[in-house]
């Protein structure tokens, strides 16, 4: 395994741990597992981006610009009416 299929695994472990951390975080039942999965929540949010930049820097992870029109059809897509 090279490294590019490492920090794939690793970038696709990060998100789905914070998607669990998520929804635990929201079903929790009391104020302590509530602040235990916030922060183990944001903890993986941090770990993701790491690795997302890790993966940038490396140009294994290439983002492409948006164009205008498409982020025009997004703000209207989501706003509130």
């Amino acid at each position: 395994m090279d490294d590019k299929m490492l920090l794939e695994e690793l970038l696709c472990y990060e998100k789905n741990l914070c998607d669990i951390y998520m929804h635990a975080t929201i079903e929790s039942s009391n104020d302590f597992m509530f602040d235990n999965f916030i922060e183990n929540l944001e903890q993986t949010l941090n770990n993701q981006h790491i690795v997302y930049k890790i993966m940038e820097n490396a140009n294994y992870y290439q983002v492409e610009k948006a164009k205008k029109e498409n982020i025009k059809k997004a703000q209207q897509k989501f706003q509130c009416k």
